[in-house]
């Protein structure tokens, strides 16, 4: 019964893995977040997410959860904030040679988000290894 359990419990991780690209240079960091805010602007959540799955290096059941609950929030986002009326790039910040963020917030009718997107680079290129966003425009300042 322990062999059966063990076996189960490593092949999740074994089935959870999948492949992900890495963006070739650093103007393709930036073409890719880019592209997710347009779909985000244009209200299309998950069409924006989804460009973000081959680069994203969570297993792929935990990437279709976080767009899972984006969407169900979503609804009630659009109540508060109205429907995306645009988007704006922030600023690009390094640290070093190895990161960089891209900063942006997405316009509503009646409220701004802050979305981040955070690239390492490897031997492989450049590799999404955070996005995600907040409502604290405080720390734009």
């Amino acid at each position: 019964m322990k062999a059966v359990s063990l076996f189960l419990f490593l092949s999740s991780f074994i089935c959870s893995a999948q492949a992900f690209e890495a963006a070739g240079s650093l103007e393709d960091t930036r073409a890719l977040s880019d592209s997710v805010m347009q779909s985000l602007a244009d209200n299309k959540l998950r069409e924006g997410v989804l460009k973000l799955k081959p680069f994203n290096q969570a297993p792929t059941a935990e990437f279709d959860v976080q767009l899972n609950s984006l969407e169900l929030q979503a609804p009630a986002m659009g109540q508060r904030f109205g429907k995306a009326k645009g988007y704006e790039f922030i600023a690009e910040d390094a640290v070093g040679d190895s990161l960089i963020r891209h900063e942006y917030i997405l316009k509503f009718e009646r409220f701004v988000t802050v979305w981040r997107f955070v690239y390492y680079k490897s031997d492989e290129g450049w590799l999404l290894v955070h996005w995600g966003f907040n409502d604290n425009v405080q720390a734009l300042f």
